[in-house]
């Protein structure tokens, strides 16, 4: 697409859109001009224009109105009223409203340049601006999880493009998988990250209670509410709340749920004042939620209100290329809390962590390190500091998908030969670097390179 600025008119005076697009496109501007807002949404769709001018009275609608629904559907397109009939109200109501300027007919040629110059000024630094969140989003998310899998660093890239914006995410995944630790990871990369992030679990409270947790009570609201409490949401205010198991929730306290997100208002247990709120809602579920809600179990509309983005996280089994990653950040992290040096898994132990189903996904995987790094009395972990269960587990085989590039199928071969034959070295050579790459062919860094790329031990200090 070309560089030049795009400026949309419009006015139902001929005379004027003429004189405007004239003086516009001798700046060196793209111009399109409408007599009518009739049809702006598919012209701003498909025009895609860097500042829009509009008079304040044309027809169908008044340009007020325009400000407000463009304002609501392109929040960072500068806007220009035009009026003939200026007032003070009329011109703080429009900033109210969003407008980036305001301009009064006739107007010199010289102040029309300088004030669209200005709004595409602005334009360019909004959009700088954002450039720059996502990126920062992306890095705090890509921190706070692990991952070497291509569905993952998809599902990550999502997560950081939707991070800073007010966009009610559903997760789904299975027990285990990370869920709220996605969450947090959201919170973070947010323009709400320095206000509180709340979770509760919907299958942990039962119905009598959880209204009164999320919303609060009076004093007296009932037997032993002796003093006023906020709820959770309440002291949530400015931040994120993350709804964990959400379909699992009573059917009656998901309609006031409903109702909390459509309002942006809570009522605590026996108040009658409407408390305004300003929450991000997460939630997530290990269900399939279209299954929940043909069971009756989840409101449609609810599952329609809180799942403004879905992000699936798939289960550990299905994304074996990223436990070895996933084994050191866990060794590393566990070591850090009990004072161990343990320098990385024997590759025996690797196969066996890789060749597991992982029912419990993450959370197994983590506790099964630190179960390891707990046994462990060699600064290695061996196959005899993992559970009985993984002993059973057998050699990994690479799964190649049709839809993989050639360059993708390739990888993974490549990464499970050289998982096999440096196991093989290894194995042979009782752990010796210096024998394993006598033998490979290769020096000494080359073998902690690549031992450390799939997950055999850490690198060379």
């Amino acid at each position: 697409m070309s560089n030049t600025p795009r400026i949309l008119v419009i006015d139902d005076e001929p005379d004027l859109l003429e004189n405007c697009r004239m003086i516009l496109m001798r700046e060196g501007y793209d111009v399109r001009t409408m007599t009518n807002a009739e049809g702006l949404d598919t012209v701003l769709s498909e025009y895609d224009p860097d500042a829009l001018i509009t008079d304040l009275m044309i027809p169908q609608k008044d340009g007020m109105e325009v400000l407000r629904e463009v304002k609501w559907s392109h929040s960072d397109l500068p806007v220009i009223m035009m009026t003939a009939y200026a007032t003070i109200e009329t011109a703080v109501e429009a900033m109210k409203n969003g407008a980036t300027d305001y301009i009064v007919k006739p107007f010199a040629k010289d102040q029309f340049v300088h004030v669209v110059s200005r709004a595409l000024k602005e334009r360019k630094l909004v959009l700088e601006n954002h450039k720059l969140k996502l990126e920062l989003a992306q890095q705090k998310v890509k921190s706070s999880l692990v991952a070497v899998d291509p569905v993952m660093k998809e599902l990550m890239d999502m997560a950081a493009r939707v991070a800073d914006t007010d966009a009610s995410v559903f997760i789904q995944g299975e027990s285990g998988t990370g869920k709220e630790v996605l969450a947090r990871a959201l919170h973070n990369a947010s323009r709400r990250s320095g206000k509180q992030f709340l979770a509760v679990n919907c299958s942990a409270l039962p119905a009598n209670l959880i209204e009164s947790e999320l919303f609060g009570h009076e004093k007296g609201a009932f037997t032993g509410a002796s003093t006023l409490r906020k709820g959770l949401l309440e002291e949530a205010q400015g931040g994120t709340f993350f709804f964990d198991e959400i379909t699992e929730m009573d059917l009656s306290m998901q309609s006031k749920l409903l109702r909390v997100i459509q309002e942006r208002t809570i009522r605590r247990v026996g108040g009658n004042r409407e408390l305004p709120i300003d929450v991000r809602i997460v939630s997530a579920t290990n269900r399939d939620p279209e299954e929940a809600v043909k069971s009756k179990l989840f409101r449609e509309d609810l599952f329609f209100r809180v799942a403004v983005v879905t992000l699936h996280i798939p289960p550990l089994r299905k994304r074996p290329d990223d436990i070895p990653a996933l084994s050191q950040h866990f060794l590393k992290e566990v070591c850090t809390i009990y004072g161990r040096q343990i320098d990385g898994f024997t590759p025996q132990v690797m196969e066996r962590l890789q060749g597991y189903t992982w029912p419990g996904n993450v959370r197994e995987l983590r506790n099964v390190i630190e179960r390891a790094v707990s046994l462990a009395t060699k600064s290695i972990i061996r196959e005899e500091d993992l559970p009985t269960q993984l002993h059973k587990s057998t050699r990994r085989k690479v799964n190649i998908d049709s839809v993989d590039t050639y360059d993708n199928a390739k990888s993974k071969l490549l990464d499970q030969f050289q998982i096999e034959y440096f196991s093989q070295l290894m194995s042979e050579e009782d752990g010796n670097i210096s024998r394993v790459a006598q033998r490979a062919g290769v020096d000494r860094k080359t073998v902690y390179r690549i031992l450390n790329a799939v997950g055999l031990t850490k690198s060379e200090d």
